[in-house]
């Protein structure tokens, strides 16, 4: 998923790259780049050249104006998915920045003299440097003190047989030249389009600074940014934010409902799972071969034609007229006894091989389905209660990377998925500002919950009922799609009864039961099924 989301964010760079439309391509690679090392995001694309200083220095000074705030630029830098939308929101702008000028910039005689002088041979360039030092120098930007070493050093060059230096010292004029003509493009590029650009710097650092102060709430709820999302969309309105706040604050005043929640996080211990792994190996080879040519050490005698290692005996023969015909016949027909080495040579190699073992880790704890009683009973400090503690289990989940998933139910049902709290974010606001009406139906709340626990999303969820449990039974089959969850799946079923009349035939099903006593405040006890009799 990484890779996919560096190859992505790549596309997105090259295509600013080749067909963005301010500057020239060079200094659209110094602006991706930097953009890239200033947010500390990885991409697949590398810039082919390296911008030099005297280019840097004023692209940074405008760049760096879309980060002016610490906190902004911090937050971006360790928040990956947020810091890539707002890059593409930044290459969007650039690459479209030459059309929201309109009209063309004034130095378009200026760039075509350049382009020219830089597609000319050096050989050229050699023999004609004292007219490009004029065409410099006819530009406002530079004065005849400012290319005075360079003058020098080319007269004395111009003859040299050694071009490298020379070479080097015509580059960095036309480098020179350019940086200054694209500084100055540059900027006349963002005047035109001055109120544009602020208003982006603005966007970025509202936007930003909006997503901090949900996740001080939430907690890095901005890690389930909507594909969607752009600088024009707002996370959360102003008017929520300050529900979500005034939630925020309740909790804090609540003390044992946000030690509640945290119990409820902390009971299913994270579960082992076992995978097979499968991985690459490299082993070590040792093989021989045979090779004429490679000799270690004698072992033995043999026939052949190989006059170095014939025996001292048949080189004899060599020496008496007679015998010579002899000598050549037995070369001819390999039959010259000589010595024999051993050609057996060891050699050295590599294999890669698939393997593969068993492994255990923990499993992420699941998500968490909770099924809250919205009837016209629970209304005045239940209704608060139970508001606070959803508030609670979103951002327990949220702290802990799980989701969550709410179904509010009186006579009917309606549900929050919060698996992606960005999209849902409006719907638990608008849960936390609803007033409490209705009759009571715990067994549609049920239903569902059983339903979203043969999801993939929510196969191993815990859930949560939180009502005042003045209900009549929940139906057989209900119970006994519990009973079989509870069983097979070790779902755990837990309740939260805020109410002193709880009917204890529906609560007696619940693995884990918590009683809120209205009447004494902040008091949360754990009532084990022997105890339900009290009630």
């Amino acid at each position: 998923m990484k890779y996919t989301d560096e190859l992505k964010l790549s596309d997105e760079v090259e295509a600013f790259v080749e067909f963005g439309q301010v500057l020239n391509r060079r200094m659209r690679e110094y602006i991706a780049s930097y953009l890239l090392q200033k947010l500390r995001l990885q991409s697949t694309w590398k810039p082919s050249v390296e911008l030099k200083e005297n280019y840097a220095a004023e692209l940074r000074q405008h760049l760096d104006k879309l980060f002016e705030r610490e906190e902004v630029l911090a937050e971006l830098q360790q928040n990956t998915l947020l810091s890539r939308r707002i890059l593409s929101e930044i290459l969007f702008f650039f690459r479209n920045v030459a059309k929201k000028t309109q009209k063309k910039h004034p130095w378009q005689a200026e760039q075509a003299t350049l382009e020219g002088w830089t597609a000319r041979p050096l050989h050229i360039l050699r023999k004609q440097w004292p007219y490009l030092l004029r065409d410099i120098l006819s530009t406002a930007e530079f004065e005849s003190r400012d290319l005075e070493y360079h003058r020098t050093r080319l007269k004395e060059l111009e003859n040299h047989p050694d071009h490298h230096i020379f070479n080097l010292l015509i580059d960095d004029l036309l480098s020179i030249w350019d940086a200054g003509l694209q500084v100055r493009i540059l900027r006349w590029q963002i005047s035109q389009i001055k109120e544009q650009y602020e208003e982006l710097a603005q966007n970025i650092q509202n936007k930003t600074l909006e997503i901090i102060r949900v996740k001080s709430i939430l907690g890095n709820f901005s890690d389930y940014l909507e594909p969607e999302w752009n600088l024009n969309n707002s996370v959360i309105k102003e008017d929520d934010f300050e529900i979500l706040d005034r939630f925020h604050q309740y909790l804090k005043d609540v003390s044992s409902i946000q030690q509640l929640a945290d119990t409820l996080g902390s009971l299913r211990e994270a579960e082992l799972e076992t995978l097979e792994e499968r991985y690459e190996v490299q082993l070590t080879t040792y093989s021989t071969t045979r090779d004429p040519h490679y000799r270690s050490e004698i072992s033995g005698i043999t026939l052949g034609n190989s006059i170095p290692l014939a025996l001292p005996q048949e080189l004899s023969l060599l020496d008496q007229e007679k015998l010579e015909w002899n000598f050549l016949k037995k070369f001819a027909d390999n039959q010259l006894v000589q010595l024999h080495y051993d050609d057996q040579l060891r050699v050295k190699g590599t294999e890669h091989t698939s393997q593969s073992r068993t492994v255990t880790r923990k499993k992420k704890k699941g998500p968490f389905i909770v099924c809250v009683d919205t009837s016209g009973s629970m209304e005045g400090e239940p209704e608060k209660i139970a508001k606070v503690l959803c508030f609670a289990i979103v951002r327990m989940a949220s702290h802990q990377d799980r989701a969550a998933y709410l179904i509010n139910f009186s006579t009917g049902i309606k549900t929050i998925d919060l698996k992606n709290i960005t999209s849902e974010l409006s719907a638990l606001v608008d849960f936390l500002k609803m007033s409490f009406r209705g009759g009571t139906d715990i067994s549609l709340a049920l239903d569902e919950a059983l339903r979203q626990l043969e999801t993939n999303h929510y196969k191993d969820a815990d859930v949560l009922v939180i009502s005042d449990f003045i209900m009549y039974r929940i139906s057989e089959e209900i119970m006994q799609r519990i009973a079989r969850q509870q069983l097979h799946q070790g779902t755990a079923f837990h309740s939260l009864i805020i109410s002193n009349e709880a009917n204890e035939r529906v609560v007696e099903r619940f693995d884990h039961v918590w009683l809120y006593n209205t009447e004494e405040k902040n008091v949360v006890k754990r009532i084990y099924r022997e105890a339900l009799s009290s009630l």
